[in-house]
């Protein structure tokens, strides 16, 4: 294998076998995620069953439970660790350490974040997709799987420079996880995790539509239960794209003063 591929693999095992490692940890993140969705498909039964409605906002309740089921597994996909990534080597004192190594620093991180993904896909993710497809009898074609799994790549992508930003915070401040916890929070919600976007009312849709969060989330369930049209498809992948080219930006740039920063006060 070519030489300078070598160290990025060898990163991913290690990366891999420390998730694997943490496995109660993980688990324990799963446990909750879960137990979220089905407190949301509790509070949404009890709304359909007083109401005495069939359907609310274009969802029967069959299509709800489907619905955070597969945002559950969606959003897992889409969640970046960078943050905490960071944060960790700021306070233990080895991200000048890993910073010399014959690897870039971005990459490292990208590589731990892509497998605890992976893991999570194969043993959370997975599983909640069967769940939810049994549900609502979804028939699953190549062309929705092809465009959901496109549209969460972008989300993958703008949450993680997101989170590799607000990581590098910890070298300013003491603990950035207190932020990372309340945009976590915040990103939920605007994703989809607790109301479908299309039953929030007209002033704020317009607002979370602009937002490139729907794709984490909203966009790609909406595109498996067969509701997303063509228009809305092509807004939220313009949308993503956009925003990822512009924090992308602003993440370069800022990674170059924050490294400054790091080499100058040695790690």
């Amino acid at each position: 294998m070519n030489r300078y591929i070598d160290p990025y693999v060898g990163m991913l095992k290690i990366d891999l076998k420390d998730v694997l490692y943490y496995k109660a940890d993980f688990l324990l993140e799963m446990v909750f995620s879960v137990g979220y969705a089905l407190l949301m498909i509790f509070v949404w039964t009890v709304l359909f069953e007083s109401s005495g409605q069939s359907q609310i906002g274009g969802f029967s309740l069959l299509g709800i439970y489907a619905y955070f089921f597969l945002f559950t597994a969606f959003y897992s996909m889409a969640q970046s660790n960078i943050t905490y990534y960071i944060q960790n080597d700021v306070l233990e004192g080895n991200i000048t350490a890993i910073m010399i190594r014959p690897v870039n620093y971005i990459m490292h991180l990208l590589l731990a974040s892509i497998s605890n993904a992976l893991v999570g896909v194969f043993a959370f993710s997975l599983p909640l997709l069967l769940i939810a497809i049994f549900i609502a009898h979804m028939p699953i074609t190549a062309y929705g799987m092809a465009m959901a799994l496109l549209v969460l790549a972008i989300g993958f992508a703008v949450f993680g420079i997101i989170s590799f930003i607000v990581g590098t915070l910890a070298i300013f401040v003491t603990n950035v996880h207190g932020l990372r916890y309340i945009l976590g929070i915040l990103v939920y919600v605007v994703a989809g995790g607790t109301v479908p976007l299309s039953m929030f009312p007209k002033y704020a849709s317009g607002f979370v539509f602009a937002l490139p969060f729907q794709d984490m989330g909203y966009l790609p369930v909406s595109i498996f239960l067969g509701t997303a049209t063509p228009a809305a498809i092509a807004n939220g992948l313009l949308v993503g794209v956009a925003w990822a080219i512009a924090l992308g930006t602003f993440a370069f740039f800022w990674w170059k003063m924050v490294k400054k920063r790091i080499t100058s006060a040695g790690g």
